[in-house]
């Protein structure tokens, strides 16, 4: 039985090699392979070994933190909207008790909700776009990651939105005056 001969799996070792034009690839790999005992891989293939290997449980807890941290800050500008429309629940009814159409309040609220959505992502894209090079890891920032953000924290400002609208439609002018 031979001896392992990397007993600590811990443990990387890897030799770059750079081939002058010309050189033949798959006959170098094979004359370090059959003399030399090593395993070649490509640079791509090296990519996928890290990644599907010692980076992939940090990737996955990368993605849960930054889930996390989405759906967090979508709920608490949700909230937020929300609440500001909840606010304005007796401004609402004087505006139906002299007679403005649903739509007006509609259109109000939502401006207010895309407003205050588009406000708060473009303030943190800004905040993200002036630090993150100041990290002491490399961040990649990909541009459909931050198009997936917007789509995220716009579709919960529109959500937010409706949830206030319902509560908002459903209120009676004689609260103008003081009634429930």
């Amino acid at each position: 039985m031979l001896p392992k001969l990397q007993p600590d799996t811990h443990i990387i070792n890897a030799i770059l090699v750079r081939l002058q034009p010309g050189a033949d690839r798959a006959a170098v790999a094979r004359h370090i392979e059959n003399w030399l005992y090593f395993s070649v891989f490509t640079t791509q293939e090296e990519v996928q070994l890290m990644l599907k290997g010692r980076l992939a449980g940090m990737t996955k807890q990368l993605l849960l933190f930054r889930t996390l941290l989405s759906l967090i800050s979508v709920v608490i500008v949700s909230l937020v909207i929300y609440t500001f429309t909840m606010e304005k629940i007796r401004s609402i009814a004087v505006m139906k008790l002299i007679g403005a159409p649903n739509g007006v309040i509609v259109r109000l609220v939502m401006e207010q909700s895309l407003l205050l959505t588009i406000s708060a992502f473009l303030l943190g894209l800004a905040l993200i776009q002036s630090t993150y090079q100041l990290f002491p890891k490399t961040i990649l920032r990909v541009p459909g990651d931050d198009l997936l953000t917007f789509l995220v924290a716009f579709g919960g400002g529109i959500l937010a939105s409706i949830l206030g609208l319902w509560q908002a439609l459903k209120i009676q002018p004689a609260m103008a005056l003081g009634g429930h």
